[in-house]
């Protein structure tokens, strides 16, 4: 198994810890990849990642800094939005890992990640990600992440069960004209896929359509 211990190698330009990254520590502990569920990195600066970040910094392209850190005009754009949707789905700031790098040194950051993402129960790290500890499996609960979503008046991105009712029995009242194999299969589609809004909309435009045409058989 490869180390996962924190080095400035692992710091990329925006400031974000790629040693807690989900992607990093499963690269690191040989958990097998999985379309799109587990990807691996070896880091950002050791794949040298051109992410938008660097793409929309003139200073970065050119080398002529090597962090966010560095820039006295910190945070950008690009880094600001960011910065925001960790900030709000996984508590970590890298406008704050950046400021803190300035301030005390890179030797001081590393120790207080070290410390904030160490394993309670075994002591290697725990993920930002998905607060898991690859090592030995220990789960972090994030009180502060739900707070955040509550605060947020955050909702998963599914369909109304009622509307999904509603559509399918519409549909097998209609299996019967229309072929039950049909609109069965689809139901069940349908029903196993209730993030799909879009297919209540495909579903009520073909009801419109061959509805009229069973009523007029």
């Amino acid at each position: 198994m490869i180390s996962t211990k924190f080095t400035p190698e692992l710091i990329a330009p925006c400031g974000m810890n790629c040693g807690i990254c989900r992607a990093y520590n499963a690269y690191t502990h040989g958990v097998p990849t999985k379309r799109g569920k587990v990807t691996h990195c070896a880091g950002c600066r050791q794949r040298t990642k051109n992410c938008y970040v660097i793409r929309a910094c003139p200073k970065l392209r050119k080398n002529l800094i090597q962090s966010c850190s560095e820039c006295d005009t910190m945070p950008c754009e690009k880094l600001s939005h960011l910065d925001k949707r960790y900030r709000e789905h996984y508590n970590m700031s890298m406008v704050e890992n950046s400021k803190t790098i300035k301030a005390k040194g890179m030797t001081e950051f590393l120790a207080q990640q070290a410390e904030k993402y160490r394993c309670p129960n075994c002591g290697e790290v725990v993920c930002v990600h998905d607060g898991k500890c690859y090592s030995c499996g220990y789960i972090r609960k994030n009180p502060e992440r739900e707070s955040i979503k509550k605060q947020n008046n955050y909702q998963p991105k599914r369909s109304e069960p009622s509307n999904m009712a509603k559509w399918v029995k519409r549909m097998l009242k209609y299996s019967s004209t229309l072929g039950k194999s049909l609109w069965r299969h689809t139901a069940c589609f349908l029903l196993a896929h209730k993030s799909l809004p879009w297919g209540c909309q495909w579903l009520l435009h073909l009801f419109q359509i061959h509805g009229e045409l069973a009523c007029h058989a």
